[in-house]
C-alpha cells in the first residue's frame, strides 16, 4: 500500500511471501490449500456472537465459483460440528443457498487484513480466506480441544527444548479423546515423559493434609460389619443402568432396590446386572407403555454375602413390592421394597400392605423402604405414620429431603433402631439415593 517504486514493492511482497509466522500477517496464509471433507480452523474473529472465532473447527464441503474464468472460489462452504456456530452467517447470506448447498453449511468469504512489513515498516494488505488446514496439529495447539473422532498421535518428538522441558505435555496429548478406542499412538517414547516435581509435591500435600470433608458418609465407607441397603427411583433402569453401575453409593451396598425399572420380559438379567449381585425382578405388566416400555417395575439386587431365605413379589396397577427374608448375623430380617403410584389412595395402600405382610413374623425384625409418594414434610403424613406404628410397630427414620424438589416421599420404616440413614443426589433422577447401614 502507498506510493512506492516497483522494485521496493517487489522486495516487500517477496519478504511477506516467505514469512512463516502467520501471526505477523493477520493470521492469513499466503497460499491456502483447499480440499473437500478435510478439517480446517477459522483463523480470524469473524463474529464473536455467531461463534465464528479464531480456532473454530469446520470441514470444507463445497467450493463455489460465482465468477467464471477464475480458479479462485468466491465462497467456501463449511460445516461446523456445533450447528449453532455460523447460524447468523447462514441467515445473513441466505440468498446464496441453492439445491446443491445443505442448510447446515456456512458460507465463508475471503477477508482483507493489513499488517506491517518488516522492510521500512510499510503497510501491506492481504486478501485470503480465514482458514488453515487442521488435519495435523501440534499438541500445544489442541489444548482445550476434545475430539470425538479417531485421532493418530505421534509422540516421537522430544518433549523439551534445550533449556526447558515440556512437563505434562503427554497428558495434554492423551486426554484429547473421550474413549481409548479413538486413540492411535505412534512412537511413544517413555523417556521423554516429564512430570513437574512441584505438581507431585502439591498433590501429595493435598492428599495428606487437604482432603475435602464430605457432608455425608458414603455407603462404601461402612465396613463389613454393616449391612448396607440402598434404594433409588431410577426413572428407568433401561436408560440409566450405566449410571447405576458407575455410582459407588449404589454398587457399594449389599442390597439395592430400584423403582421404575421399566423392564419388559424380553430384557435379560445379564443386560441389567449390577456388580456380582443376584437379581430379583417384579416387572410391570399392568400399566400402559411409552415407547414399548411400561411405566413402573421393581428390581432387587442382593450381593453374595447376604443369604436370601425367602422371596416373593406382589403387583397391581398402583402398587408393587418385593419381599425378601434374609439372614443377617444369625437373625432373620424381613425386607419390603415398595413402590406406590401417586394415584394410589391411602386406604388402598393400607390394604396392599396388609396383603403383603400376611405371613409377617411379629418376633422378627422388619424394614419397609421405597417410594411411598407420601410427603413426610406435610402434616397429612402423620396419619400414615401413626398407621405404620400401630400396625407394624415401625417408625419412620428418614429426616432429609429425598427429591430435588425438597419433598420426602422415599421413606424407611423399621421396628428396630437405625442410626445411619442418609440421602445423596443421583444425577440421573430427581429422586435421591436413600441408604441405610445396619
Amino acid at each position: 500500500m502507498g506510493d512506492h517504486t516497483p522494485l521496493v514493492k517487489e522486495k516487500i511482497l517477496a519478504a511477506v511471501e516467505h514469512t512463516k509466522n502467520v501471526s505477523c500477517t493477520g493470521g492469513l496464509l499466503h497460499t491456502l490449500q483447499v480440499a473437500l471433507e478435510h478439517q480446517y480452523d477459522i483463523v480470524a474473529n469473524i463474529s464473536l456472537e455467531d461463534g465464528l472465532v479464531n480456532g473454530a473447527e469446520c470441514t470444507i464441503k463445497h467450493l463455489e465459483h460465482l465468477h467464471a474464468g477464475t480458479p479462485i472460489p468466491s465462497i467456501l462452504w463449511v460445516q461446523f460440528e456445533d450447528a449453532h456456530v455460523g447460524q447468523l452467517q447462514r441467515q445473513k447470506y441466505a440468498c446464496y443457498f441453492h439445491d446443491d448447498i445443505h442448510r447446515t453449511w456456512t458460507p465463508i468469504f475471503a477477508v482483507r487484513r493489513q499488517f506491517q512489513a518488516t522492510i521500512r515498516h510499510i503497510t501491506v494488505a492481504r486478501t485470503q480466506f480465514p482458514l488453515r488446514p487442521a488435519a495435523a496439529r501440534t499438541i500445544h495447539s489442541v489444548q482445550g480441544t476434545t475430539f470425538k473422532s479417531h485421532i493418530q498421535l505421534d509422540l516421537s518428538g522430544k518433549a523439551r527444548t534445550p533449556k526447558t522441558p515440556f512437563q505434562h505435555i503427554h497428558y495434554v496429548a492423551l486426554s484429547r479423546v473421550t474413549t481409548m478406542k479413538a486413540l492411535n499412538i505412534l512412537h511413544l517414547n517413555e523417556n521423554e515423559i516429564r512430570i513437574s516435581p512441584h505438581v507431585v509435591a502439591h498433590i501429595a500435600e493435598m492428599r495428606a493434609q487437604k482432603q475435602l470433608a464430605l457432608c455425608y458418609t458414603p455407603v462404601y465407607t461402612f465396613g463389613e460389619d454393616y449391612l448396607k441397603i440402598a434404594y433409588n427411583n431410577a426413572t428407568s433402569v433401561h436408560r440409566h443402568i450405566m449410571d447405576l453401575r458407575a455410582d459407588h453409593n449404589v454398587t457399594g451396598a449389599d442390597i439395592i432396590g430400584i423403582a421404575e425399572s421399566r423392564l419388559v420380559a424380553s430384557d435379560s438379567d445379564e443386560t441389567y446386572a449390577l456388580a456380582d449381585a443376584a437379581i430379583y425382578r417384579n416387572d410391570d405388566e399392568y400399566t400402559g407403555c411409552t415407547r414399548n416400555r411400561p411405566f413402573h417395575g421393581l428390581l432387587l439386587y442382593v450381593k453374595p454375602r447376604v443369604r436370601v431365605l425367602e422371596y416373593s413379589k406382589y403387583s397391581t396397577r398402583v402398587f408393587q413390592s418385593i419381599f425378601a427374608c434374609i439372614q443377617w448375623k444369625q437373625l432373620p430380617l424381613q425386607l419390603y421394597f415398595v413402590y406406590k403410584a401417586p394415584s394410589c389412595t391411602l386406604e388402598h395402600l393400607k390394604m396392599h400392605l396388609c396383603t403383603i405382610t400376611t405371613d409377617y413374623d411379629l418376633q422378627s425384625r422388619i424394614l419397609f423402604i421405597g417410594d411411598f409418594n407420601i410427603d413426610f414434610t406435610q402434616k397429612q403424613s402423620k396419619t400414615f405414620e401413626a398407621y405404620m406404628l400401630d400396625t407394624f410397630n415401625c417408625s419412620q427414620f428418614v429426616t432429609e429431603p429425598t427429591t430435588d424438589s425438597g419433598s420426602s416421599i422415599d421413606l424407611l420404616f423399621a421396628n428396630f433402631a437405625i442410626s445411619n440413614i442418609h440421602t445423596v443426589s443421583a444425577y440421573w433422577s430427581y429422586h435421591k439415593i436413600l441408604y441405610a447401614a445396619i
